[in-house]
């Protein structure tokens, strides 16, 4: 396998929201009772916790660049599409966020389908993460020397983070949550 593949699969194994589930739900099958109670509820804290993060960097920005990009267009849509509007703009919305976690990897067509939204993504969560970075880097000076590369690395993370991987641990913990909560309650 060449480098760019190389590259290419590891890329797309982070993307891959079914794999991450897979892994995630076969670690936590066999807990029960009350162990499965406990971590269930963290996990489902933890994704409460990212809720408001998933919102900031991700949705709200996204919302807030296709409101504006499509607002002439359903606004000169017919009357009888008038009504679907609201349904169009939800999913214009969601489609990058679905894209990326829930096409299937390895086919090239879905492959640069998730390259595209998560261009798309991240070109709509950048001012978002731009402007949080640009107010903390007096944070940054005590790096001494390595304040620019450690503030440019954090804001890439970030970066990352806002397009995808903060959904990506939202939807595992989720899952995996409502999966221990249910076996907690099962008699084995």
């Amino acid at each position: 396998m060449t480098a760019q593949g190389k590259i290419h699969a590891h890329v797309f194994n982070a993307l891959d929201l079914g794999e991450a589930l897979r892994h995630s739900l076969a670690s936590v099958r066999g807990l029960s009772g009350v162990e499965a109670r406990v971590k269930g509820g963290a996990l489902l804290a933890i994704a409460a916790g990212l809720t408001p993060l998933i919102w900031y960097f991700d949705v709200q920005p996204t919302a807030l660049w296709v409101n504006a990009a499509s607002g002439d267009l359903i606004a000169s849509l017919p009357a009888a599409l008038a009504l679907a509007a609201p349904l169009f703009g939800i999913l214009l919305h969601l489609l990058p966020t679905l894209f990326e976690t829930v096409l299937p990897r390895g086919v090239i067509f879905a492959d640069w389908l998730t390259y595209g939204a998560a261009a798309f993504d991240a070109t709509t969560d950048w001012p978002r993460v731009r402007d949080t970075m640009d107010a903390a880097w007096p944070h940054f000076a005590a790096f001494g020397a390595l304040a620019g590369p450690a503030w440019y690395l954090a804001r890439l993370a970030l970066l990352g983070f806002a397009t995808i991987g903060f959904e990506i641990i939202w939807c595992v913990c989720l899952v995996c949550g409502v999966m221990l909560l249910y076996q907690s309650f099962r008699t084995p």
